[in-house]
Parts: C-alpha cells; sequence; structure tokens
C-alpha cells in the first residue's frame, strides 16, 4: 500500500475477499433517500428475525413486544419506569403505521434481502 496510514498493523490492511460482493448494497444504503431509509430498515428487521424462533406465534410476539427503552424514549422517563407502558397503544400505532407503509413504500425487495445479507456478513467478520 503506498498511501494511507503507515501504521496501521498488515493484517487490518487486507481487504477481505468478499467485500466487492457487498460494496454496491452498502452504497445504496448510504445514498438513500431519508424517507426510505425508515422503511428499509422496518423491513430489514423483521427479515433479520425471520427463521431465528419459527411460527406465527413467535411472529406476532416480535412484532408487538416493543424495547422499553423506545417506550420509555415515547414518554420521556427512565426505561425501568413502569409509566412507560402508557406509550404502548401510541408506539402500536405507530408501528403497525410504519410496517404498512414499508410493506407499500418497497420497489426492491430483493435489495432489503441483499443488505440483510450484507448484515449478516458484517457480523460475522
Amino acid at each position: 500500500m503506498t498511501y494511507g496510514a503507515v501504521w496501521v498493523p498488515e493484517h487490518l490492511r487486507e481487504v477481505p475477499d468478499q467485500t466487492l460482493e457487498h460494496l454496491p448494497v452498502c452504497t445504496a444504503a448510504l445514498l438513500r433517500d431519508e424517507s426510505l431509509a425508515e422503511h428499509a430498515s422496518m423491513l430489514r428487521g423483521i427479515s433479520m428475525r425471520k427463521g431465528q424462533t419459527p411460527g406465527w406465534t413467535a411472529a406476532i410476539k416480535a412484532a408487538l413486544t416493543p424495547a422499553p427503552l423506545k417506550l420509555a424514549g415515547l414518554m420521556r422517563v427512565k426505561g425501568d419506569n413502569p409509566l412507560r407502558w402508557i406509550a404502548y397503544p401510541f408506539w402500536l400505532v405507530q408501528r403497525g403505521t410504519a410496517y404498512f407503509s414499508a410493506r407499500r413504500a418497497t420497489k426492491d425487495p430483493e435489495g432489503v434481502l441483499r443488505e440483510v445479507e450484507t448484515l449478516r456478513w458484517l457480523r460475522k467478520s
């Protein structure tokens, strides 16, 4: 390498073989319109959970169970405060709206699958 930091160890300078396969997916995600980013995030989250716990019960549970900190943020209370559950109906409406708009907005369902593959590859790396 003739450019860049010379203090970086040699093993970190090597480019993994599969990097070029995932580069277009990463570029598209970076340049995505902000309004579509939320939709893609919702679909990625759903796709990432698929196969982890099988069955309709698990899918419904995953769709209807909020993160405690998300509810707390909506109520502006601490994450362990039981009052956070007052925000659950609002979160549920938000979640449903986001899910259905994401399902309608996606023009490239294959793109979401490629993003999921890239995320899994990054987590393994």
